[in-house]
C-alpha cells in the first residue's frame, strides 16, 4: 500500500521513526541557549490574521497552515495540517499587532506530533522589554521540580517577517506522559479564572468557569479536583503536615510556591488564583501543582498587593487571604498557616537561594541570552519595545507607560538580599542535625594534627545561618552539656566536621570526650540541654561512614561513601527487578535508523516502577567480563512505566545514547549494571534474523520471543502471534483494517496490544499486509 494515500488520521510510519530518531531535538529546541530557532507558517487562506483575530476567544477554533522547523542540520522539517489560533488574554487585548498563537499539531491529523510534541505556544513577550522574564525562571526552576520549556523563535508567517517569540511547551496530556510515564493517564486542570481550589459545593457545573479540564475529557468526571477542594477548605491548616501528603506531592507544591515567592511572580496562584495547572497521577494518585506563564515575573504583576507595598520587599509567605470564595487560597494556607511546612518552605527558598539566585549566576545567564537574541531584537519589525529599554531592563527599571518594570539584575540582588534577611530571622539551633559519623576512620581524612580520628558531621537545613556555640554535644544522656561547639557561625545548606578524639587541645573543632571503635550514642543539644538531635552508631568496618539520605532528614544508613563537608551520597539502590532489558535487534537492516541515518544495532531499557529512574553512572557491555565498558552519561532517566531506546554502534560522537560496543548478530551477551559494579540484568542470545527483535512478553517479563515487526522504544505489549491478524481469519487484509477502523479509541481492534486501537495499530497491519499466520 502506497503511504502517500492514507486517508486523514493516519501518520505515516516515516513520522513515528523520525520523533523516535530525533526525540532529542525536542530538548534543543526548548532548552539550548544559544541558537534563536526559525519557524515558518504557511497559511492557505489569505486574511488569516482577520480570521484569527475576530475568531480570538474561541479555543476550538484553529486555522490549518503547513508548519516548517529548520531543524539544527539546517534541514527543513516540515508538517501539513497544523492547526494555529491566537491566546491569550492580556497578551491579546492590551498587546500591539504580534499576538501570541498556540500550534496544534494534532488538530487536523490524529496523533501527528513534532518532536515528540502534540502542541507547542509562541508567545509575543507581552510587557516583557527583556524578553527573558519567561525564560530565566523556567531554566532556573527545571533542577527543582517538574516544569516545562521554553526557547526562542524567528518566525515567518506567509513569507513576513514576524518577528522573535517565545516557544513554550505545553502542559498537556504529552508533558504529563514525558515526565510521569506513558501508562500514567491522570487528570490534568489548569486553573483559569479564581481558582483558588476552595469549595464550591459537589456540583462540576460550579467549577467549569474556574477550571478547564486538559485530560479524560469525554468521561466529564470532576470528582477528584472537588474532592481536592473540599479537602483544602475543610482541613484545619494546623493538622496539614500530617495529611497534606495523603493528596499533594508536597515537594512539588512547595517549590512551586517557593520559586512564585522569590521570583515576585503574583500573577499565579498566590495572586488571582490562575496561571497553573494541577495534574493528579495515577500510579501514586497524588496532585502535582505545575507552573505556568511567568512573562510578568520578576515583580510586573502587583494587582492586588496592598496599596503603596513595595514588591521588591514583600513577604516571602503573601498570597492573598481575606474573607469569602474568592479571596481564600487554602492551598497556600496549607504550607504558610502550617509551622512544619512553612519551615520547610522556608528551606526550600533557601536552596534556591544557594543554588544560583544571585547576581553572580544570573549575570552570566543573561550575557549567554542576551548573546542570542540581541542582533535578532535589532531587526525584529513587531517588537513592542526599543533596543534601548531591552538593554536597560537587563539591570535596570524601565517605564512602560502605566508601570516601572524592574530589571532582572535589579530584582535578583535586591530580593535575593531580602529573602536572605528574611530566613536569617527565621533561623534557629534546632535546624542543625548530625549528618554522618565515622567511628573507625583508617585512612579517609586526617584532622591537623594528621591523626585519623572518629569524626562527626553537623548540617544546618535551614534556612538560615545559626551559632554553632548555641549547641553541645555530648555521648552521655545524662549529661548533654558535655562539650560546647566552636564560636562560629554554620550558614544553611552547610557542613561542619567536628572530632571525636578527646583531644580538646588540638583545636576548637575537637571534642572532650573520645568515641570508641565499636560505635555508641551521641546527642546534640541547645544550651539548655534541650535535645535537638540523636543517634546511636552502630559497629562500622573501616572507613565506612554513617549517614543520612538525604542529607540532614532522611533515614540513615552506610552511605556510598564517607563524605566529611560535603553532601552525603547515597549507595546506589538495587534496580534488579525494575529495570530490565527489555527487547533488543543485533541485525537491524531497514527497521530504524538513528539521528545520523545508520540502521545500528539498538536495544531496549524498561522501567517497571512507578517512579522515573536516574541510569546515571550505570554500565552496559556486550561482555559479562567487561562489565564498564560502556557508561551512561549523568542525566540518563527512564521515566516511571516508560522505554529507553539505546544504540549499540560504537558511535560515540552521535549522542549521549550511544554505547560504546556493537551487538553480534550470531549470537552474543548483554549486561547491565548499577554504579557500584551489581548486575541490575543480563542475558546471552544466539543467531538473530535480519529486521527481527528479540524481547520479553509482557515489558519486563520472564519469557522472550521474536517480534516482527520490532517495538523500539515501546511497549512489547501482548502481540499476537501473527501481529496484524485481528479478525483471526490467517491473513492480514482489508477485514482486520476494517476491523480496526470500527474498534478505533475502544480495545476491540487492538492489534498490537497496547489496549487501545489507533494510529499504531492501522501501521502495524500495513506493515504485515498480505502475510499468512500460521
Amino acid at each position: 500500500m502506497d503511504m502517500r494515500y492514507l486517508s486523514r488520521g493516519f501518520v505515516p510510519l516515516v513520522a513515528l521513526i523520525a520523533g523516535l530518531a530525533h526525540a532529542d531535538q525536542a530538548a534543543v529546541l526548548l532548552e539550548g541557549p544559544t541558537t534563536v530557532h526559525r519557524i515558518s507558517l504557511e497559511f492557505a487562506e489569505p486574511q488569516w490574521y482577520q480570521v484569527l483575530f475576530d475568531a480570538w476567544g474561541d479555543d476550538d477554533y484553529y486555522l490549518p497552515c503547513t508548519f516548517t522547523w529548520t531543524d539544527l542540520d539546517g534541514v527543513d522539517q516540515t508538517l501539513e495540517s497544523v492547526g494555529a489560533r491566537f491566546k491569550g488574554n492580556s497578551s491579546f487585548l492590551n498587546s500591539g499587532t504580534r499576538k501570541s498563537m498556540k500550534i496544534d499539531f494534532n488538530e487536523f491529523v490524529d496523533d501527528q506530533e513534532f518532536l515528540n510534541l502534540k502542541k507547542i505556544n509562541l508567545n509575543n513577550n507581552y510587557r516583557d522589554p527583556s524578553i527573558m522574564r519567561e525564560k530565566l525562571t523556567l531554566d532556573f526552576l527545571r533542577d527543582y521540580m517538574d516544569i516545562h520549556r521554553a526557547n526562542y523563535a524567528r518566525v515567518t508567517i506567509n513569507g513576513e517577517d514576524w518577528g522573535v517569540y517565545m516557544v513554550v511547551e505545553q502542559v498537556d496530556k504529552t508533558f504529563a506522559e514525558k515526565k510521569w510515564g506513558s501508562n500514567d493517564d491522570g487528570d490534568l486542570y489548569k486553573g483559569e479564572f479564581i481558582a483558588n481550589l476552595a469549595d464550591q459545593g459537589d456540583n462540576p457545573d460550579d467549577y467549569r468557569d474556574n477550571y478547564e479540564k486538559k485530560t479524560n475529557e469525554e468521561a466529564d468526571d470532576w470528582s477528584d479536583i472537588i474532592a481536592l477542594c473540599q479537602f483544602l477548605s475543610d482541613t484545619d491548616p494546623e493538622d496539614m503536615d500530617t495529611q497534606l501528603g495523603e493528596w499533594v506531592d508536597i515537594d512539588q507544591h512547595i517549590t512551586q510556591l517557593a520559586g512564585l515567592a522569590l521570583f515576585a511572580n503574583y500573577d499565579s496562584y498566590i495572586g488571582p488564583a490562575h496561571n497553573f495547572y494541577m495534574y493528579r497521577r495515577n500510579a501514586d494518585d497524588l496532585w502535582r501543582h505545575i507552573n505556568w506563564d511567568n512573562n510578568l515575573a520578576f515583580g510586573t504583576f502587583r494587582n492586588g498587593l496592598p496599596n503603596g507595598q513595595n514588591v521588591l520587599t514583600t513577604a516571602l509567605t503573601w498570597h492573598r487571604e481575606g474573607q469569602g470564595p474568592n479571596a481564600a487560597r487554602p492551598f497556600a494556607d496549607a504550607v504558610f498557616e502550617n509551622e512544619v511546612l512553612r519551615r520547610r518552605f522556608y528551606r526550600r527558598c533557601a536552596d534556591l537561594l544557594r543554588g544560583g539566585f544571585d547576581i553572580d549566576a544570573f549575570q552570566a545567564r543573561i550575557d549567554e541570552i542576551d548573546a542570542a537574541v540581541r542582533d535578532e531584537l535589532a531587526t525584529d519589525p513587531y517588537f513592542e519595545f526599543t533596543m534601548e529599554q531591552y538593554e536597560q531592563n537587563l539591570h535596570s527599571d524601565v517605564d512602560i507607560g502605566n508601570i516601572d518594570v524592574f530589571g532582572l539584575t535589579r530584582l535578583i540582588d535586591v530580593r535575593g538580599g531580602f529573602a536572605r534577611a528574611q530566613l536569617n530571622g527565621n533561623a534557629l539551633p534546632s535546624d542543625l542535625r548530625i549528618n554522618e559519623i565515622q567511628t573507625l576512620n583508617a585512612t579517609t581524612i586526617a584532622d591537623e594534627a594528621g591523626d585519623f580520628d572518629p569524626w562527626i558531621e553537623v548540617h544546618n537545613l535551614g534556612p538560615g545561618t545559626v551559632t554553632l556555640s548555641d549547641l553541645r554535644l555530648s555521648n552521655d544522656a545524662g549529661s548533654p552539656l558535655m562539650w560546647q561547639l566552636p564560636d562560629s557561625d554554620l550558614a544553611d545548606g552547610e557542613f561542619v566536621v567536628l572530632w571525636l578524639d578527646g583531644e580538646p587541645a588540638e583545636g576548637d573543632h575537637h571534642t572532650n570526650f573520645a568515641m570508641p571503635d565499636v560505635g555508641g550514642s551521641l546527642l546534640l543539644s541547645d544550651a539548655s540541654g534541650a535535645m535537638i538531635d540523636s543517634i546511636t552508631v552502630p559497629l562500622l568496618d573501616a572507613d565506612q561512614s554513617w549517614g543520612r539520605h538525604s542529607d540532614g532528614e532522611g533515614v540513615w544508613e552506610v552511605t556510598g561513601e564517607a563524605t566529611p563537608g560535603a553532601a552525603n551520597i547515597a549507595p546506589p539502590p538495587d534496580l534488579s527487578g525494575i529495570v530490565f532489558i527489555n527487547e533488543f535487534m543485533a541485525d537491524n537492516e531497514t527497521t530504524i535508523p538513528d539521528e545520523a541515518g545508520e540502521y545500528d544495532d539498538w536495544l531496549e531499557l524498561f522501567n517497571a516502577s512507578d517512579e522515573e529512574i536516574d541510569l546515571s553512572g550505570c554500565t552496559m557491555s556486550d561482555s559479562f567480563d567487561t562489565p564498564d565498558e560502556w557508561t551512561m552519561p549523568d542525566g540518563t532517566i527512564i521515566p516511571a512505566g516508560s522505554w529507553l531506546l539505546l544504540w549499540a554502534d560504537e558511535d560515540l560522537d552521535q549522542g549521549p545514547l550511544h554505547a560504546d560496543f556493537k551487538l553480534g548478530a550470531g549470537g552474543d551477551d548483554i549486561g547491565l549494571w548499577s554504579p557500584d559494579g551489581v548486575l541490575i540484568d543480563s542475558l546471552s542470545f544466539g543467531d538473530q534474523d535480519e529486521d527481527v527483535s528479540f524481547g520479553r512478553l509482557p515489558d519486563g517479563g520472564a519469557e522472550w520471543q521474536s517480534f516482527d515487526p520490532a517495538t523500539p522504544g515501546t511497549s512489547n505489549g501482548n502481540i499476537a502471534p501473527c501481529p496484524g491478524d485481528v479478525d483471526g481469519d490467517g491473513i492480514v487484509g482489508v477485514e482486520d483494517m476494517l476491523a480496526c477502523i470500527a474498534g478505533w479509541g475502544s480495545p476491540d481492534g487492538d492489534a498490537d496490544g497496547d489496549g487501545t486501537t489507533g494510529v499504531s495499530d492501522i501501521l502495524l497491519i500495513i506493515s504485515a499486509w498480505g502475510e499468512s499466520c500460521p
